[in-house]
């Protein structure tokens, strides 16, 4: 299993995706290394995982954000993000809200516990690369 992002560990369980090219599958480890679950994905993970509440973030190269249930993998929502998302999804202060930005220059805000549009900005394309932002991630 090749994996190009960083898990993240939460409450015992290491949680991680690969970037295979087939069989790919995002995973749910215990910490002695033996598997809880998996869930099987469409194309390679390349970014991080975010943690809250008993749900798990992440994008899939299929331009989607999944939300997967800690306990079993089940799938809680999923969000087209309609471009590549490279970068792991930020939770705000309250944890409320999933922050995520793809490669076209739009970041958009989905409520965390519905996948639910909350607001979006797109930046206009400059050839010249003095926009006034050019998005590629978000901060933590």
């Amino acid at each position: 299993m090749g994996t190009s992002s960083s898990p993240a560990l939460f409450e015992g369980t290491l949680y991680v995706g690969n970037d295979g090219l087939k069989d790919i599958f995002f995973y749910a480890f215990r910490t002695d290394g033996t598997v809880r679950w998996r869930f099987p994905v469409p194309k390679q993970i390349f970014s991080s995982p975010a943690v809250k509440d008993g749900v798990v973030f992440f994008h899939v190269r299929d331009d989607h954000i999944y939300a997967l249930n800690t306990q079993d993998g089940e799938l809680v929502w999923k969000h087209d993000g309609t471009a590549p998302i490279l970068v792991a999804p930020t939770l705000t202060g309250d944890a409320g809200t999933l922050l995520v930005t793809n490669v076209d220059d739009l970041a958009v805000a989905l409520d965390a516990d519905t996948g639910e549009l909350v607001w979006q900005y797109h930046a206009k394309r400059d050839p010249t690369r003095h926009a006034e932002l050019t998005l590629f991630a978000a901060p933590k």
